[in-house]
């Protein structure tokens, strides 16, 4: 049975270290009210921190105070990004230029591996789902050989 929960509540789930997936893309679908959150918590308590967020095109709107990416942008709260677009968020594509953030991009056609009409940045995509069912890595052909 679904149990709802609060925002504050989801966000107590997050621990430091943790890997999070986070959808949007670009300044749509973001979960801001969660990001915020998280952005709230970090600045009263100093957690979560060190996380390793991965994305389709991490979530924002080229706005320093934005949606999004910028939501979490304090420093210490992400230690990496690992995304197919890293600037969408000002503050966070500095802080990748800057290596305070370390980051990892790919094609985002690692990310929509099932169909093409089908985008989800963290479900279906062979980077997330083989790992939450217990089954090994896929290999994506993406970029092989360039």
């Amino acid at each position: 049975m679904a149990k709802i929960i609060s925002v504050s509540e989801a966000v107590d789930l997050i621990h430091n270290g943790m890997t999070v997936g986070i959808s949007g893309f670009g300044a749509y679908a973001s979960p801001d009210s969660i990001l915020e959150e998280i952005g709230k918590k970090f600045r009263e308590q100093n957690s979560p921190r060190d996380l390793t967020i991965v994305s389709g095109v991490a979530p924002g709107d080229f706005d320093d105070n934005g949606c999004g990416m910028s939501k979490i942008a304090d420093d210490g709260i992400v230690d990496t990004l690992i995304a197919s677009h890293l600037r969408m968020s000002p503050p966070v594509g500095r802080a990748v230029s800057e290596n305070k953030i370390s980051a990892y991009s790919m094609p985002l056609g690692v990310y929509r591996w099932q169909a093409p009409w089908h985008f989800d940045p963290c479900g279906p995509a062979h980077l997330c789902r083989p790992p939450s069912r217990g089954m090994p890595h896929q290999q994506a052909r993406q970029g092989a050989g360039t």
